[in-house]
């Protein structure tokens, strides 16, 4: 390995102290201060926010709320550089049993011994879910779930079971149609899967679910791999997640595919109140197998893995 050499920085006019945020690119004081993504009580996922040192020297801060509810690990610390610990990832945690109901936000404010203040604001949202509820929870405008979390499974008319496949896929389990043999069903023959979660709020836009499958090959040209998915009481939706294609060419999308580890195809579930929701997902052929279901409610981020899996009650 080539030498590593420490290159000597100079402080902006704003101080040594620079603050970044989760999904936000800006670094301030000097850029304008981002928002912290907002938490509720199934948010699955923690709240940081990194404190860093942006020239040579030495700097303390502390980091204070706005209201006790709000707690902050830790809550102040001494960065030094080219020596020392030149950065330091700080935690959010929220007592939701003293925050308000409904919704509320915080200051979060990081005073440096020297330089400017930087004060972010935490969105907070304090609702609950019915008390008999059991099932995920949508949590800013998406719903992450797992294939081994389904509510119920009914089998076919004909005997066919939808079963799991441990540790397969990028996240969890694969879901599959057993036996091998069960031949191609429809929605009215075939066995289904059913995943219940619960939107706080009715999103203005579609919903869209997007479904991760392995990448696959159609087995047989005539009966192409097939899943058919419906919210509540909808009409289901036949997905063919593998495009058609000549002998030996592949289909569409393999090569991407095979680097991500994932086919992900997408359907319209239409509007989305809130409150429960049944997503039921037949599998209409041997061979199809789905990794992971993601409804975005307008919340979902671009990213490889896909969001975090949804809070779940019950």
């Amino acid at each position: 390995m080539p030498g590593v050499t420490t290159i000597p920085t100079t402080a902006p006019s704003t101080g040594l102290l620079g603050v970044s945020v989760q999904n936000s690119a800006a670094s301030t004081p000097g850029d304008a201060a981002p928002p912290l993504l907002a938490l509720d009580p199934y948010t699955p996922e923690n709240r940081t926010i990194d404190v860093y040192i942006r020239g040579s020297g030495t700097v303390s801060f502390t980091i204070t709320p706005s209201q006790p509810h709000v707690r902050v690990s830790p809550t102040q610390g001494t960065l030094s550089y080219p020596s020392g610990t030149s950065d330091i990832r700080a935690v959010l945690s929220v007592d939701w049993a003293a925050a308000p109901t409904g919704a509320s936000t915080v200051d979060i404010t990081i005073k440096p011994a020297t330089g400017t203040a930087v004060t972010l604001s935490l969105p907070l949202n304090n609702v609950r879910v019915a008390e008999n509820y059991t099932g995920y929870v949508a949590s800013n405008g998406v719903v992450a779930m797992e294939m081994s979390r389904f509510t119920s499974r009914t089998p076919g008319s004909g005997g066919a079971t939808v079963e799991l496949i441990p540790n397969y896929g990028r996240t969890g389990e694969g879901l599959t149609l057993m036996p091998v043999t069960a031949g191609t069903q429809t929605v009215a023959t075939a066995p289904k899967a059913v995943y219940s979660f619960y939107a706080l709020t009715a999103p203005s836009a579609n919903a869209k679910l997007s479904v991760y499958l392995p990448p696959s090959f159609n087995v047989a040209p005539s009966t192409p791999l097939r899943l058919a998915v419906a919210l509540d009481n909808a009409t289901p939706t036949t997905i063919t997640p593998v495009p058609s294609s000549t002998l030996g060419a592949m289909p569409g999308g393999w090569s991407e595919s095979v680097v991500s580890g994932a086919r992900v195809v997408s359907a319209d579930l239409g509007k989305v109140g809130a409150g429960k929701h049944e997503l039921s997902v037949w599998l209409l052929e041997p061979g199809t197998v789905v990794h992971r279901l993601v409804v975005d409610l307008g919340g979902v981020k671009s990213s490889h893995l896909g969001p975090w899996e949804s809070g779940w009650v019950g």
